[in-house]
């Protein structure tokens, strides 16, 4: 039997739905054959118009794509680039067509995999390496006291080559920490309205985080949350968790210094303040429950930490208030440095946090605009609940970009990479600050 159909565009719009079809239930080498096999597929000609609706802005698309790391024009770039938005187009359509790829399997659930396999040192010989290279040439950098009394911080999730000299102090606090929480970026704000999951925190039932050197435990208090915890406000998804990157990046550097932690993940989708004031209050009364229950000090058996890149500046990103090139930089780095002076460093006040999700912050591209006042909230909430009279204050350890400060020159790191260019046209800002009783 001959099978025609009306027109190419038509019979190539059935070879995706095939494809698709088939890629959601696929391992990850048969998706890596299927891409190659897609890059030849003539449908992407006929699917330019709906291609070039994808929103460029998005970096997450280039998760896949490993630019040349000395920043070095590469003239293979653009032909790479539009075959990475097609795929990033694919992966999107079986993401937002309800097709999970992480749940319906079983075995898929027993230990969260790394979601971002470039970016991050994944591999102990690499982490090794970098740690190396930090501890002899800018460990010294940052002003010991800022770790003092200190009950976690801010951290940046931008690749390991950008930002893990950078926190390298917070990672280090953490050497004798039995459990860690972390308070993610949720990165897929849509597809989170579309499950339903308004004004909420996303939990994950994961046994295990697969990390660099063996898998991390996961603490109880995960699972005490989950089941106090309530289900409105505080829902479970490891599909969310499988995809998102912006908790995964402080694991290597976590299990450097400490191989026994024990993993809290928390992200924070979007909500306003009312609702954030209303979660983290019933959030941290189970966290100081748990901390009282099994008699743990704040600061040395448990530590907060919060995920946040700054500014995603440049046309890349389609957010240039100051324009481009180096004074769109000059200006959108003083920017950034405002809002961690008016809103994060000093007193932790609720009018000051309460700040932070203003406009003003939400446009400037900190893809923390959720997790930074969530997170702070909590910390705070938990901190007087436990008794303590004195206030927390929020101390800067270091604020960079990747246009500045370029990449850690660390080598024989080849399975390492960057996931996105560092020029005037798209430079992403790191701010590293701890939270300190003093």
């Amino acid at each position: 039997m001959i099978i025609t159909f009306k027109n190419k565009r038509t019979f190539y719009l059935k070879q995706l739905i095939f494809l698709l079809s088939l890629y959601s239930s696929c391992s990850q080498d048969i998706k890596a054959s299927s891409m190659q096999r897609l890059k030849s597929l003539p449908f992407l000609e006929h699917f330019k118009p709906r291609l070039n609706d994808l929103n460029a802005n998005n970096y997450s698309f280039v998760k896949t794509f490993r630019f040349n790391r000395h920043n070095k024009p590469n003239t293979k770039r653009s032909a790479y680039w539009k075959f990475y938005q097609n795929k990033w187009f694919i992966t999107g359509c079986v993401t937002v067509g309800g097709v999970s790829t992480h749940t319906n399997d079983p075995t898929q659930n027993e230990i969260r995999k790394p979601a971002d396999e470039i970016g991050y040192a994944w591999k102990a010989n690499t982490q090794y390496r970098i740690m190396d290279y930090i501890k002899e040439n800018e460990s010294s950098n940052h002003e010991p006291t800022l770790l003092d009394n200190c009950v976690g911080g801010i951290f940046p999730h931008n690749d390991h080559l950008f930002t893990q000299d950078d926190y390298y102090s917070l990672l280090e606090m953490a050497s004798d920490v039995k459990h860690i929480v972390v308070f993610g970026v949720s990165h897929y704000g849509k597809q989170m309205k579309q499950k339903g999951f308004i004004n909420c925190v996303v939990l994950d039932s994961f046994k295990q985080w697969q990390s660099t050197y063996r898998p991390i435990k996961i603490s109880p208090l995960r699972d005490k949350i989950i089941k106090e915890g309530d289900p409105d406000c505080m829902v479970v998804d490891n599909d969310t968790h499988a995809k998102e990157h912006s908790i995964e990046a402080l694991l290597p550097g976590l299990q450097y210094f400490n191989k026994d932690i024990n993993l809290v993940p928390i992200l924070v989708n979007q909500m306003d303040f009312d609702s954030m004031d209303v979660v983290s209050e019933k959030l941290s009364t189970i966290i100081t429950d748990y901390i009282k229950e099994n008699k743990l000090t704040l600061g040395k058996d448990i530590l907060f930490f919060i995920s946040s890149d700054s500014s995603h500046y440049g046309s890349d990103f389609n957010n240039t208030p100051f324009g481009n090139g180096e004074e769109g930089h000059r200006k959108g780095r003083e920017a950034d440095l405002k809002i961690i002076n008016e809103h994060l460093q000093g007193p932790l006040q609720r009018k000051k946090i309460k700040n932070f999700t203003e406009e003003k912050v939400v446009k400037s591209g900190w893809c923390g605009r959720y997790s930074i006042p969530f997170g702070m909230l909590v910390i705070d909430k938990v901190w007087g609940k436990l008794g303590n009279k004195t206030q927390l204050n929020g101390n800067l350890i270091c604020y960079s970009d990747t246009l500045t400060k370029g990449v850690i020159p660390v080598k024989d790191t080849k399975e390492l990479g960057i996931t996105g260019p560092f020029n005037t046209n798209h430079w992403v800002g790191h701010c590293t600050l701890s939270f300190n009783n003093i």
